[in-house]
This record gives C-alpha cells, structure tokens and sequence, in this order.
C-alpha cells in the first residue's frame, strides 16, 4: 500500500519503528517523518539510557539505508533533544529525565545528523492541503506572541528560530500545564490541552490546513480531529492520500 509518509512519533529508546524498517510493513513511501524526543526513556518502560543510545545507533544505520536508496528521512527536534543541544532551552526549561551522565554521548549523536540542531518543522502537501509537523504544534496565541520574531508562520522561519538566542528562548515557553507560566507552550513544547480553547474547540493557524505532532503521550490511541492529529501513543502511522492515519 501506498502511503503519503510514515510518521514516527516519539522513540524515546522504544524499537516499534523495526516494524516498519527492518522488515516488510506493507507500506511504501518516499518520505519518513520522525517527531523528536530520541532518548530519555521512561523508568517505568524498564529501558536504560545505554540501551537507548544502541537503540538510536540503530536507528541512524536504518535511516543510512533508506537515504541510500533515495528516500527522504525528516528528524525533528523533541523537548527531550532541545535540552541536550541547546544551553538556553536546557537552562529554561529542560532536564525531565534528561541523562547527566549520558548527556555529552546524547548531544555528539544528536548533533552528528546533518542539520538536525536547526530542524523544528517540516511540511508537505497532499491534495491542496497545506500540512505542518512539529513535535508539539504550533499554538496560535504562541505564534501572535513571537510574530515579530517569527515573520510569517512556515516551516522554513520556525526553523530559523533555532539560530538565535530569542529563537531560543520562544521555544522555552511552556504552559501551566507543564509546569510553566506562560500562556501557552511553544512548538516543542506545547502541551495537548493547550491547543484547546475553553468551550473546547480548536483555532486554526495561518498558512496551513493541518497539524500533526506528538509530544503529549496517550496510552493507547491518537487524538485525531479536523485541525490536527497527536500521534504520541508508541506506534508508526501511515498517512495516505486522503488523509486517512493507519497503524503500523
């Protein structure tokens, strides 16, 4: 079957994505999207940071192997990649389950991917629909607060963020809902409920028909509605033409 893209969620030293690389999934694709969020694997999940690094060597030879044979390969930055590359976003707002020990190991794989420090969004087309990736979404109060340092709302200049200090610190804004006191978190850090408003409805962004992002971990199934679809829940999904998400 063909598919748009496959869409990773967050990996967090988990090895669901050898489903889908490292054997015949049924599905075929150009383009694979991964949100973010590599390593810190949860003390429940019974996962050691060691066993999360081999997990991510693993990884990186996989996706060697699909770029051999022409496939593009999308790796976004998760909260839990920002705080090992960036001393801001750490300083702010990072260290949940990050790994001290670990952390120079963490930041030479992470930063060893070609332009990975810079890559916050990718998008795509798919029938006339204009579709952004992040790894927490873009929240449109967080986009009016930073429009100045944004510009206009793309891939392309959320991307640019990366770059500067200000850039930074737009990214370390987090909501009540995660601790934070801002009013709502940014791109990479965006919790599920503020992409809510208070009579429940969602507000759409400028410039894009759809979302898709991750970062706040269900238990079992995605949220998905007419604005965006949250895939945080430790399974790959196929996206196809009519925008439809099936499980790997």
């Amino acid at each position: 079957m063909l598919a748009e893209g496959i869409i990773f969620p967050e990996i967090h030293g988990r090895d669901f994505w050898k489903s889908v690389l490292c054997k015949d999934c049924g599905w075929e694709t150009d383009t694979y999207i991964f949100l973010g969020d590599f390593f810190d694997p949860y003390k429940f999940e019974h996962i050691s940071v060691p066993e999360a690094i081999d997990n991510f060597q693993q990884l990186m030879e996989a996706v060697k192997t699909l770029k051999s044979n022409g496939k593009e390969v999308v790796m976004l930055i998760g909260n839990h990649d920002a705080h090992y590359i960036n001393w801001i976003f750490d300083k702010h707002i990072g260290g949940v389950r990050k790994s001290r020990y670990y952390a120079d190991k963490i930041r030479s794989l992470l930063t060893s991917i070609p332009n990975f420090t810079h890559s916050l969004a990718y998008d795509m087309v798919i029938v006339n629909k204009r579709i952004l990736f992040t790894h927490a979404g873009v929240i449109p109060s967080w986009y009016n607060v930073h429009k100045n340092l944004i510009g206009d709302l793309t891939a392309e200049n959320l991307n640019k963020l990366t770059y500067s200090e200000g850039g930074w610190l737009s990214l370390s804004d987090a909501s009540w809902a995660r601790g934070g006191y801002d009013d709502t978190g940014s791109c990479i850090y965006a919790d599920l409920s503020d992409h809510f408003t208070d009579d429940g409805s969602v507000l759409p962004i400028p410039n894009y028909d759809y979302q898709i992002f991750g970062h706040t971990q269900q238990e079992k199934n995605p949220v998905i509605n007419n604005r965006f679809a949250m895939l945080d829940c430790r399974q790959a999904f196929a996206l196809t033409a009519d925008m439809t998400f099936h499980r790997i």
